[in-house]
């Protein structure tokens, strides 16, 4: 399928700025703690795009975000606990020289010292309440990501890794909004921004996100009026009965953003993520990188 990297026609009226962002939406589970593990897959894929970072998800954006070399990046989510999440980590992270005076932020030991740093900093009260409700949870995560080898390392295994990212949100490069892929806004808000300051978006990181959408010409319109390129890319997770996990739950993907759009355009409904998996294949489209399909590339998707 032929996808010109074109932006989308720009005859959209600027957001209000006084309701810039998508609402949070109650949601009946909250995945602070990620259940996906093997990012790394996507590393070669994205390693120095520069550009734009946009994620959805909780922290691992962050290594995702580092590996692109990304100038600007915007983290959302439809649920206000995970954006609270981001919030919370952009304060102690600012003020945190390492990885490792990171993690101890989330010690039971320092938790009445993290406590006062962030009324300090005047973290909102849904970041503190996060902290005090997850503060094991995410400290075991953070420990967890910590020990991941050279081959595959995290934002906090790393110290070039995390370095970027405390960069990155000590110029206030990094936006966190509540966000959804299908709503009238955030997403719109991105592109506005993208197209005033020159940039594309070279990154979309989709998580699973794709498989519960409801609004396929919603979603569409938003990924169409992304700014991109050839250096563009969508990557996501996804459960497809004839693959293998690559980390016992997920498979993962890569597809050019323009692809993405392209196939999103069809008549007279944007394709589900299955149906395009299907036509992928048919038209020679779909490469699987490992035998199994626990990693795979739609379109002409290159390692960098």
């Amino acid at each position: 399928m032929a996808c010109a990297p074109a932006d989308p026609p720009r005859d959209e009226e600027p957001v209000d700025g006084r309701t810039t962002y998508d609402e949070p939406q109650a949601v009946s589970r909250h995945y602070l703690v990620a259940n996906e593990s093997r990012h790394d897959l996507f590393y070669p894929y994205i390693r120095g795009r520069g550009g734009i970072y946009v994620g959805v998800g909780s922290m691992q954006n962050y290594s995702m975000l580092a590996s692109s070399g990304a100038e600007q990046a915007f983290l959302i989510d439809i649920d206000a606990q995970v954006v609270a999440l981001h919030r919370l980590l952009s304060i102690l992270i600012a003020r945190s020289s390492s990885p490792a005076r990171l993690r101890r932020r989330f010690a039971a030991t320092h938790a009445v010292e993290t406590l006062a740093l962030l009324r300090a900093a005047r973290a909102d009260e849904a970041s503190v309440d996060l902290f005090r409700a997850y503060r094991r949870e995410l400290a075991e995560q953070l420990a967890e990501q910590a020990r991941s080898p050279p081959s595959a390392p995290t934002w906090v295994s790393s110290t070039a890794l995390y370095d970027r990212v405390r960069a990155l949100l000590r110029a206030d490069a990094i936006t966190i909004a509540p966000g959804d892929l299908c709503g009238a806004r955030t997403l719109r808000v991105i592109a506005q921004h993208a197209r005033a300051r020159g940039l594309k978006v070279r990154v979309l990181y989709l998580s699973n996100a794709e498989e519960s959408l409801v609004d396929r010409v919603g979603y569409a319109r938003n990924i169409q009026r992304l700014p991109r390129d050839e250096r563009s890319v969508a990557l996501r997770t996804l459960y497809h009965e004839p693959w293998s996990a690559a980390d016992g739950l997920w498979s993962y993907q890569v597809q050019p953003l323009s692809d993405l759009a392209e196939r999103l355009s069809a008549r007279p409904r944007p394709p589900a993520h299955k149906d395009m998996i299907l036509d992928a294949r048919e038209t020679g489209a779909l490469r699987l990188i490992t035998p199994s399909g626990s990693f795979s590339v739609i379109g002409d998707a290159t390692v960098q």
